[in-house]
């Protein structure tokens, strides 16, 4: 019959199924320009010590401005609930940067670790998480994994059940720990749901431009849009709306919207363009019996906007505004909302 000690361990795992088996984590210097540690493999016992012995050599802290050159690579299938939520915590609290290199996978509790990605600064904090759209980023729920067909003692099972309850508890605190300087989370509410909702091998992947977005994952390898177009414009307005929201559930698609409504009233115009900022009229494809739309403008090399959406009561920078107010009213948006939304990152592989 199993022990009630290694039943509990099985309860605390949050495995999957990789080609080979898994092994345990290795986490050692990095030798790539995107993150200062690597962990390979999956998290076990003892990874949490291997972590901070490295991170005090490794680590250089605050720079002046924050922590945000302290970062960690990750490629592992999970493992460990009870080590992964240490070092998820250690992340959180210290300001360690979360990274998805190319060609890596990041499942299970791995993938709760990345979300904890952040930097930590006297006066400046943020997340800071990357995924590069050649990466894998998968969620599940804690699922019981046994090794055997043992039978289980009756005794093991209010503990397993109380430590596993405690260890969901301790996933939920740290999903719902703050953003810097906002009222959003680590992990947005939805996430979770999604998460809570997918078992086993059946993960919830972040593989669109709307998932990255919604749920404040920074994409990295590909090329960012630096030419503000009427299509682009369009979809910077639809989805800096939108993924303050949540996942919409249709298909944005500008050139669908153009040809059934363009010809009676354009859906994105121009109507600036001087002084080296070009700036465009757009009408969201919410309007009709509430007002939604912005003004999105492109400065150098990145995109600004203004505006509001009455079918969601959501504002975009300081809500509405006028070329005269534009640069004061509106702030700035991720290059990566110039995408529709149904795009598969991995189509954004730079060449």
């Amino acid at each position: 019959m199993k022990s009630t000690t290694a039943f509990v361990a099985a309860v605390l795992a949050l495995p999957a199924s990789f080609p080979g088996g898994a092994y345990g984590a290795t986490i050692t210097k990095s030798h790539n320009d995107v993150c200062v540690l690597q962990l390979e493999g999956e998290i076990v016992a003892g990874d949490f010590e291997r972590f901070m012995h490295l991170a005090a050599t490794e680590f250089k802290g605050v720079d002046g401005e924050s922590s945000s050159a302290d970062t960690i690579c990750l490629n592992s299938p999970g493992g460990s609930v009870l080590e992964g939520v240490k070092l998820a915590k250690q992340f959180y609290k210290q300001g360690v940067g979360t990274v998805i290199p190319a060609g890596a996978e990041c499942h299970s509790m791995c993938a709760i670790m990345f979300m904890m990605g952040i930097a930590q600064g006297p006066e400046v904090n943020f997340v800071n998480r990357k995924l590069h759209v050649t990466g894998t980023l998968g969620f599940h729920r804690p699922y019981l994994a046994l090794d055997s067909d043992e039978l289980v003692s009756a005794r093991a099972l209010p503990i397993a059940h109380d430590w596993a309850m405690e260890a969901m508890m301790e996933l939920m605190i740290l999903a719902n720990g703050q953003v810097p300087w906002s009222a959003s989370t680590m992990m947005r509410p939805d996430l979770i749901q999604l998460m809570l909702t997918h078992v086993g091998n059946d993960f919830y992947y972040i593989d669109t431009v709307e998932k990255a977005g919604r749920f404040e994952i920074e994409l990295f390898g590909y090329d960012k849009p630096t030419e503000l177009t009427e299509e682009r414009s369009y979809y910077v307005c639809e989805n800096s709306f939108h993924w303050q929201v949540g996942l919409i559930g249709k298909d944005t698609d500008y050139a669908d919207l153009v040809q059934s409504v363009g010809a009676y009233q354009p859906v994105s115009k121009a109507i600036q363009d001087k002084g080296g900022v070009r700036i465009y009229s757009v009408t969201s494809g919410d309007a009709g019996y509430s007002e939604a739309g912005c003004l999105i403008g492109q400065k150098d090399d990145y995109f600004l906007g203004c505006g509001f959406n009455g079918m969601y009561n959501i504002s975009l920078g300081l809500s509405q505004c006028t070329l005269a107010d534009f640069e004061e009213r509106s702030q700035w948006l991720s290059p990566l909302a110039a995408f529709k939304p149904s795009t598969p990152i991995r189509m954004l592989a730079a060449d």
